[in-house]
């Protein structure tokens, strides 16, 4: 009775899964952040990003190291990934409800003060860029490729209890790790949830570029980072279901950390061992993903 109230609810209006998709991406940030509390993630990440542009990355990817073999060999999927969207779902309302006390007490105590940016700069046009691709993230996707065999195998992760492969059925080996967090947002209906999958890469890069720049007196990495974000393939990246952004977001934060190991940037032996953990975790989600991406794997290795 109760999924059919909920099932006849998403159905109302098209914004309701929209809501939904937005509430699980702040579920995800919300898991990042209680990912980032384990000891020496900081040190790791000092020098190449502020912690708070990695929380989507790295709770996607946690969150996918686990779910892609449990799907893949448990008997209970639809169960399975009822619990997992609805602990992100209210992981979600508990990170919204404390952004909004955070702003609420901001405005209370202070007043507001608006960010001064040079006109015309890139800081500017990269912001203006990543709130329109965030506005992109919410339409729906509409690529025949991601409709077909994307969207129809997450589908089948949150309608059938058990995935089994199937050599007369090209979509059963089409699929990869991407499809089972598509699935997340399938359990409410929500096909917008694998936009922001993608974006939570863009950030991400974001959030190197600008760690690069910080010292800098002009901002040429933040130029860079906007050709990059300028692209029209970028469009393709953010507007499909086929969630490869975030693992070549996960590529480049794998190069970065394997980079400060390489030069002694970092030398505590047991953030070593947790920074080739992470550079595994990454490296394993994006070959499972898409096979072509053991090019980095072997270059790293």
């Amino acid at each position: 009775m109760y999924s059919g109230i909920l099932e006849n609810l998403l159905n109302i209006h098209p914004i309701i899964p929209i809501i939904i998709s937005l509430i699980l991406y702040s579920g995800v940030i919300r898991f990042g952040e209680f990912i980032y509390r384990i000891r020496y993630l900081k040190e790791i990440f000092k020098n190449i990003s502020e912690i708070r542009y990695q929380k989507g990355i790295i709770g996607f990817n946690i969150i996918l190291i686990f779910t892609y073999p449990i799907s893949l060999y448990n008997h209970n999927n639809i169960i399975f990934f009822k619990i997992l969207s609805s602990t992100l779902l209210i992981l979600g309302i508990q990170k919204i409800y404390f952004i909004s006390k955070s702003i609420f007490n901001y405005i209370s105590k202070k007043k507001i003060k608006f960010p001064i940016f040079k006109p015309y700069s890139s800081e500017v046009l990269v912001y203006l860029l990543l709130a329109a691709y965030f506005f992109i993230c919410l339409f729906p996707i509409s690529h025949a490729d991601s409709v077909d065999y994307h969207l129809n195998l997450a589908k089948r992760f949150v309608t059938e209890d058990i995935f089994y492969m199937d050599i007369f059925d090209p979509l059963r080996i089409l699929g990869g790790g991407g499809e089972t967090l598509i699935a997340i947002g399938l359990v409410y209906n929500s096909d917008n949830f694998a936009n922001f999958v993608q974006y939570a890469g863009l950030v991400s890069l974001f959030g190197i570029f600008k760690k690069l720049d910080s010292n800098k007196k002009n901002d040429s990495n933040l130029f860079y980072f906007l050709i990059l974000i300028s692209s029209p393939l970028l469009l393709h990246f953010l507007t499909s279901s086929k969630p490869q952004f975030l693992h070549i977001a996960s590529n480049a934060l794998s190069f970065l950390i394997c980079f400060q190991i390489i030069k002694n940037i970092i030398t505590n032996e047991k953030i070593i061992k947790i920074s080739i953990l992470l550079i595994s975790i990454l490296l394993i989600n994006s070959v499972n993903a898409k096979y072509s991406f053991i090019i980095p794997v072997f270059l790293i290795s």
